[in-house]
């Protein structure tokens, strides 16, 4: 996480729409530190297409697309290049477009992933039918959501830690999101903030009946302690990282609710914050931090792994 990207892939979901926000961030990023650019779609056939035409003809139709979709990157990628970045293009007939993506930075080596991302319906978040929701589940390499048109030239960084991570697999996912809100910062000329959402604990008692236990709220003296402990351990975090005493915050609540927040308050461009992968009857249901908080922002949001995560793309299917 220490070296610069040196190789950025930008997924496009439509070639032939203008005005890409994840193209336009992607280049930005390349251009601030001399990365290679290499702008993606993956071409995933209407399901109706074989069921309405002959085989031959469905087949002729698909080729005929690829060859459009790849010229339209192409057109994408000229005056990318008259301004000095080094470009590459890449369609491939694959399904689902999300784990074509994947595999494809899997297979490019991809240091960093940049996709537009847009608002989602609370609906559709408990049920798995948007690529970006994918794109955390299953994307070894940082993830860049690309939430607003531009970046201002100084960018405020806020970078979303818990110094009580758990478990040796996230026990370094800290100094990962830090390192990489650093980098932002300093490769915009920006600054970096430091936020952790400091959930409450809630003690155990049983009642007087002896049934099941309810919970209790912790004594004033409790709460102090407790407070103190968590921000002095998130001071210390930061202060490792460079970050000035005014940039540390340590707010109470759901990080749901105060990420979202704190990235209001000031004024963030960009939102760093960790996710780790999900298995089992978990991967039915949205439930984690960074898929929700990603709905409520509108700043873009950068999605770093623990270094043990590995990528989870399904195997490709191809007509």
């Amino acid at each position: 996480m220490a070296r610069n990207w040196k190789r950025i892939v930008v997924a496009i979901g439509d070639p032939e729409r203008r005005g890409s926000w994840a193209l336009r961030k992607g280049a930005e990023i390349a251009t601030r530190c001399g990365a290679r650019l290499q702008i993606f779609h993956a071409y995933s056939p209407t399901p109706g297409l074989y069921s309405t035409f002959d085989p031959k003809t469905a087949e002729s139709i698909a080729h005929e697309t690829l060859a459009r979709q790849r010229k339209e990157l192409e057109r994408l990628a000229r005056p990318l290049r008259r301004r000095g970045i080094d470009v590459h293009t890449e369609v491939v007939w694959d399904y689902p477009p999300h784990a074509a993506l994947v595999r494809y930075a899997v297979k490019q080596r991809a240091d960093l992933l940049v996709a537009e991302s847009h608002r989602h319906s609370r609906l559709a978040r408990w049920f798995l039918t948007n690529a970006d929701w994918e794109l955390i589940r299953q994307c070894p390499c940082p993830l860049w959501f690309a939430k607003s048109p531009r970046l201002r030239p100084k960018v405020q960084v806020l970078a979303a830690v818990d110094p009580f991570h758990f478990g040796s697999k996230l026990a370094r996912l800290d100094d990962r999101i830090l390192v990489a809100a650093r980098q932002v910062a300093k490769m915009f000329g920006g600054k970096l903030a430091v936020c952790h959402a400091q959930v409450l604990p809630a003690p155990y008692v049983g009642d007087v009946l002896g049934r099941l236990p309810a919970p209790a709220p912790l004594l004033p003296d409790q709460l102090r302690r407790h407070s103190a402990i968590v921000r002095k351990a998130t001071n210390q975090l930061a202060r490792r990282f460079g970050v000035p005493t005014a940039a540390r915050f340590v707010e109470s609540g759901d990080p749901v609710v105060v990420l979202p927040r704190m990235t209001r308050r000031l004024r963030s461009d960009v939102l760093v914050m960790g996710a780790v992968s999900r298995s089992g009857l978990d991967h039915l249901f949205i439930g984690s931090t960074a898929e929700r908080v990603i709905d409520d922002v509108t700043c873009d949001v950068l999605i770093v792994k623990p270094a043990s995560f590995r990528a989870h793309a399904r195997s490709r299917r191809r007509r």
